[in-house]
């Protein structure tokens, strides 16, 4: 059902080249929306086995944490960190803050997941949980209202779902807690936005702290 609103609304998309003011734009636009249903569709319609679907999900949060360290090391060393930030709002790697908060939030849960679970190999399950804890500070960098409303009901979500609930309840508590204590740094380069001195004495204090943790 999900698929078939997506391809009625991809139709849709396309006849609007008939009526549309610019239509080079409408073309892009209905373009972009077909690689994204493409996509959907694989991921869909493909018949995952279990450790398929592990390897993949495992993939994707590597590939995740590592632009996240990238992110980090840019702004780290940075000589003019202002530029990574649009009204004091990270907006890279995507260029746009809502959009780079999904990013990392798309990451986090699985980071979380095999941070916490027995099937990982028990060397790597400190490396997930330390990633979901970049992940979530680079999350509050980006400042997104519509993350911070939702994140509660994700979480609920995440929990109630969850096969080994306390082993996710754990995993949850040792990726957040680093974060709670960075929270304040975190928030304070928000505040900055306007002043680039302050800006990167905030930024470079957050980073510090996002790395430490």
């Amino acid at each position: 059902m999900a698929l078939a609103g997506m391809e009625g609304f991809l139709l849709v998309s396309y006849l609007s080249l008939l009526w549309a003011t610019s239509p080079g734009d409408a073309l892009i636009g209905a373009d972009r929306q077909a690689i994204a249903i493409v996509s959907f569709a694989v991921f869909l319609l493909w018949p995952w086995s279990q450790a398929g679907a592990r390897t993949i999900v495992t993939a994707f949060s590597l590939a995740v944490v590592a632009s996240a360290s990238a992110e980090l090391a840019r702004l780290a060393t940075s000589a003019q960190p202002a530029r990574f930030f649009d009204e004091g709002r990270l907006v890279g790697p995507i260029g746009y803050a809502n959009g780079t908060v999904a990013w990392w939030m798309l990451a986090f849960w699985p980071a979380v997941h095999l941070g916490a679970t027995r099937a990982t190999w028990k060397y790597m399950r400190p490396f997930f949980l330390g990633g979901a804890t970049l992940l979530l500070c680079l999350s509050v960098l980006g400042q997104s209202r519509a993350w911070a409303l939702l994140l509660l009901p994700a979480t609920a979500l995440f929990v109630a779902f969850a096969r080994q609930r306390m082993r996710w309840l754990l995993g949850l508590a040792l990726a957040g807690a680093p974060v709670l204590i960075a929270l304040p740094s975190l928030l304070d380069v928000y505040d900055a936005a306007g002043a680039p001195r302050l800006l990167a004495d905030r930024v470079e204090r957050a980073t510090a702290l996002s790395g430490a943790a």
